[in-house]
This record gives structure tokens, sequence and C-alpha cells, in this order.
């Protein structure tokens, strides 16, 4: 399925559009349909998802007939396309009988004016009239016929000599990103209208807005359940039908403006009304309630579930591609959320690793539980030790007296994700391969066992074979956690990706997403070709650059040289993923010993930096 297709009337239409689309983009698909047949191909499509489509000249207008509420781009052509055609035409033969739709002729007859060529004349309304025109004008003397698609399908029946006016490469590009810019804009407010209806629908206290005009335009599920009114029954209604008693114009005025109600006579409800401001101008109100009662319940319930902060916030969603590469990666990932077996996550560095053990717990049956993530390289072995299990009070030396849960009490019911989990050190590794196996922790000092029901997610970016011969992993831990094996794949594996992948992290960076800056041809293919050696991770980077320096519309080719030029270590081509010393402190140099920059620069992690470093001691 896709968004947005071009209904391609000939071939040479169809191959341009066919090649663009598997070279710049990719979530366009192209379909052959000249007229009636573009109508049904529309149609076919349009039953398949299809909201946005791509045509030119007699089949757009039949389609624009045939779907006056769809969304239409129709493809231009340029005054080259009118020249190219005209010459050709005048090649073999004249006179020239212009028969096409009357914006067609026009263009046709302006061009031919520059050009001091005569043009017999034939506008066109209807199809049926093609085949009859193409015949009078050769009964009146006609040598050649010009026109569209259409023309040239019946002059070639009537085996007549003929020309079609194509579009050039370049007016196709153009059409195509103007229907990509739409669909995008589109995209986005369905995504902020989304998440506004849910975040209004997810919030634990009653939220009612009223715009200026005095009408409700939001109540969600806690404000039909407080004030007792149904939310079919409360939209789009006059606050004042609803609720008699309030103040709207008090509230209009007011920063705001406290509440104090007893819908039922029973519960008292407490707020307050807030005027809501576009610019200068105050477009409405927005009411919060909430019974006194369920605050002081949902302040205790608040605080156990994020007083810890473990929370998984990805989704399935949230990843980005159409690579088949990324698609059997997803499927594979969504067939194992479906489980409750030990995930091991395997990629290069920036591939996304701890925003696939999200999405899978997310998608999981433990989704409501807690996410707890460690990154197993950013702690030294003691502290990973009484972090992982926990300790009691006087375990150690500054040991709280009050002791602490360690990570898989505090996982209990949910996902623990291990990231780096290669990089522990032996010793706990051997405890860890016992707590998995039992199920259950001792925490340090403490001889009680506590059991904990946990899934597990692991990852590492590491050559794991190296690490199973070299003994510095454990290969029974590794047999424990390489259950369900998961590997992302970098970004030379889904170069198609790419083009799709640039501009969302663009728009995500920009401050104003719907106006962020579009590339040329030439830069797309610039970042094509990029080996992107920190993957999405050094995408990110790159595109934060762009939408913090770039202030045009278009960028350019020479731009997006610059800035990944920039990103490279000047005479240096190393394996970065290896961290040879030097390539470390030279990058530590060129960014001032920014240890964050210098991380960007080799595209990893500061954490993978700062271990690197370790190892070298830098």
């Amino acid at each position: 399925m896709s968004n947005i297709t071009l209904i391609a009337a000939d071939r040479t239409v169809f191959s341009l559009g066919h090649k663009l689309s598997m070279q710049l983009f990719p979530e366009i698909l192209v379909v052959r349909g000249v007229l009636g047949e573009g109508v049904a191909a529309a149609a076919n499509q349009i039953r398949q998802g299809t909201e946005i489509l791509i045509s030119r000249g007699a089949t757009a207008q039949a389609i624009r007939e045939a779907f006056p509420a769809l969304i239409h781009v129709t493809i231009q052509r340029s005054a080259f396309d009118y020249i190219s055609a005209l010459n050709l035409a005048q090649s073999v033969g004249s006179p020239i009988a212009a028969i096409a739709l009357p914006h067609l002729v026009e263009g046709l007859t302006a061009t031919a004016r520059v050009l001091n060529l005569h043009l017999r004349l034939y506008p066109i309304v209807k199809e049926e009239e093609v085949e009859p025109i193409i015949l009078r004008a050769i009964n009146e003397g006609a040598s050649v016929v010009i026109g569209s698609s259409s023309t040239g399908i019946a002059a070639a029946r009537l085996k007549v000599p003929h020309v079609v006016v194509q579009s050039g490469e370049e007016t196709i590009i153009a059409a195509m990103t103007q229907a990509q810019r739409i669909y995008e804009t589109m995209r986005m407010n369905r995504a902020e209208s989304s998440l506004l209806h849910a975040a209004v629908n997810a919030a634990d206290n009653a939220i009612v807005a009223i715009d200026r005009m005095g009408r409700v335009v939001a109540f969600n599920v806690m404000a039909e359940r407080i004030m007792g009114i149904s939310i079919s029954d409360a939209l789009n209604k006059p606050y004042s039908t609803l609720w008699p008693k309030f103040d709207f114009e008090t509230a209009i005025r007011n920063d705001s403006t406290p509440l104090t109600l007893s819908p039922d006579g029973t519960s008292e409800v407490t707020g307050s009304a807030r005027p809501v401001k576009n610019h200068e101008e105050t477009v409405g109100v927005v009411v919060s309630l909430q019974e006194m009662d369920q605050q002081r319940i949902l302040a205790s319930s608040i605080k156990k579930r994020t007083g810890t902060g473990h929370i998984a916030r990805a989704q399935f969603k949230d990843i980005q591609g159409s690579s088949q590469a990324i698609k059997r990666t997803l499927a594979l990932a969504t067939r194992y959320a479906e489980t409750d077996g030990t995930v091991f996550i395997v990629g290069e560095t920036g591939t996304g690793k701890e925003l696939f053990a999200q999405s899978i717990h997310n998608s999981s049956a433990r989704a409501n539980r807690p996410f707890v993530a460690v990154n197993c390289s950013a702690l030294p072995g003691s502290l990973l030790e009484s972090e992982l299990f926990g300790y009691v009070s006087g375990a150690f030396t500054g040991a709280s007296s009050k002791g602490k849960p360690g990570l898989f009490e505090q996982a209990d019911g949910g996902t623990i994700f291990l990231d780096e989990v290669t990089e522990i050190e032996p010793h706990i590794q051997a405890k860890l391969l016992r707590v998995l196996q039992e199920k259950q922790v001792m925490r340090l000092g403490s001889d009680a066992i506590t059991p904990f029901d946990v899934r597990i997610i692991a990852a590492s970016n590491e050559d794991i074979p190296r690490l199973l011969e070299s003994g510095k992993f454990r290969s029974d831990l590794y047999y424990r956690l390489n259950v369900l094996m998961l590997h992302l794949p970098p970004l030379r594996e889904r170069q198609e990706d790419i083009p799709l992948l640039c501009r969302y992290f663009l728009k995500l960076h920009t401050p104003d997403s719907a106006f962020a800056p579009s590339f040329t041809p030439g830069a797309l293919r610039q970042l094509c070709e990029w080996p992107w050696r920190g993957n999405i991770r050094e995408m990110q980077n790159v595109m934060f650059r762009v939408a913090t320096t770039v202030r045009e519309h278009l960028v350019e080719k020479d731009i997006i040289r610059d800035l990944l030029e920039g990103t490279m270590l000047l005479g240096i081509d190393p394996d970065i993923s290896q961290g040879r010393e030097d390539v470390i402190r030279q990058a530590l140099a060129e960014t001032g010993g920014k240890k964050g920059k210098a991380a960007a620069s080799l595209g990893m992690s500061r954490t993978t930096l700062w271990r690197k470093m370790r190892e070298k001691e830098i």
C-alpha cells in the first residue's frame, strides 16, 4: 500500500517515474494508465489507501472529474519539453496539427510563436473526440499531429505520424516532491491531532476545551465521568447548555481562574481554567478538573509508576524505513514481542538497539510494567554489581543506610534491557548467569533470596564469536541470552531507506517541521553514497547540523558534502568501530577534548567512547 501514486499515461513517464521512485521517492508507487484506464488504476489505488494522485494532461483531468475530493498533483510541462516536441514534429513534416486539451494547445501555440512555426490548432474536450479530429486534421492537409499521450495512442492506432509532448525528469521530480510535501504535512497534522487526542484522553484529570465562540471542542473521558455528560452530548455544544454556572468571560480575561464545583452534590471537584493564546490573540479556554479524593490517589499512583523513571517510550511505528531489510527485522521483532522469550539484539553502534528493545516491550504483555535499561559498559564492575543485584545496609563502604533494591527487583513483572552486555566483567558474568538461571536474586551483603519475574533483552555491538573465542564473554551466558536472536541491519544494508530517514530526521530537528527544507536530487545522491559508519546515530547528528545551519528551502549537494566531510577525521580512513587509539586521540584533539562531540564525529555513543578510552588508557 502506498499513500502516493503516480498514474503514468505513457511508457516514457512510467519509465522516468519508476526510476525516480527507486532512487529518490521509494514511498511513491508508479503505475500505468491512460484516460479511462488511468481512472480505473486510480480507483484501485484509492481502495488500497492512496491519498494523493499524480498524473498529467487528459488523464489528470479524467481522474479529477472522477475523484474531485481527492488531492491531485499535476505533472507540468516545461518550455524545454514544448521546444523538443515541436522540433521533432517539424523534422517529421508539416503542416503540424496540435490536437490536445486547451491548456496544452496554449503551451504549444506560445512556444511555436517563439520558434516561428505555424500550427493548425484542434483543441479537444473529451476522449472520444480525439480520433475524428485526427482524421479531420489529416484530411485538411496536416502531415503530423502533436499532443498528449491520448493523441499519440489514437494516432498510432490510425497509423498517422505523431509526436507526444513528454514531461522531462525535472518536472516529474517537481510533481513528486510536491506530492511528498503535501503528504508529510497531512501526516504531521494527523499525528499532532492523534497525539493531542491521546494526550487529552490519557490525562488523569478532566479536560474541557472551549473555543472563543463558547463551543466545547475537546471533552475527555475523565470529564465525561466527573461531570456526568457523555462526550457526544458535549462536543460542539455551547458550554452554557452543559455548565450554566461557568463564568467563561472571567476565565478568558484572567491568567488562571480557580474552580470548585460539586456536579452530583456529593463529591467535590476542584481545578482551574486557563486562557489559550495564539500569538497575542486569545482563542479559548482550557479547563482542568479533579475530584479531591482522586487527587490524593493519583498522586500516590504516579509516584509509584514513574518515580524510578523506568518507562519505555518507543514503539514499532516509530521505527522508520521501507526496505526489505528493515521490514524483515521489524516482522521478526514483532513476533518476538508476542512471546516472553529472552531476546539478544546484535548490531553495529547507532543501529537502534534500545529503540527495538523498547518497542518489543511496549508490544508485549508486559507493556504496562517497568522497562529497566542499564548500559553495562558505562559502569565500573563494583558499581554495576550493586546496581543489578542491589545491596543491604552496610554491604560496603558508602552503601546507603536504607539499602537499595537492584534493577532486577525494580523490573519485576516487566523487562530489563542489558545494553552492551558483553562488556560485563567476568566475575559478574558468572553471577548474572546464576541469577538468570534461578530467576531469583540475592542483594549484596544479604543471604535472603528474592524471586523475580522479568523478561530479559540483551544487546551488543561487539564481534561475539571473537569474544567467545578469547574467553572475554562466557559461552554459557551467551547461550542463556541467545534464545531469540535479532540482527539489526546497518544503513549500508538498507540504502533505499536513506532518503526517507534523512527527511524524517531533518523534519524532527527543524523547529517548524511543516517548513523543513528539502534535498535536491544531487544532495540525496550524496547522502545515499555516504558510508554512514555511525549508522542512524551519525545520520541524526548530520541532520541536526543541516537543520541548525541551513536556512534555504532547498539543501544543495555542496552543503551536504561540506557537512559530511566535516564529520570525517582528515587524513585518516580507519575502521572506526575498532576504536584505534590514534583515531580517538585525533578526534579528541579536533573537538578540544569534548567527549560528546568526539563520540559523534566517530559515530559512536559517549559511553562507548569512554569505554574505549579506558581500555586504551587514553
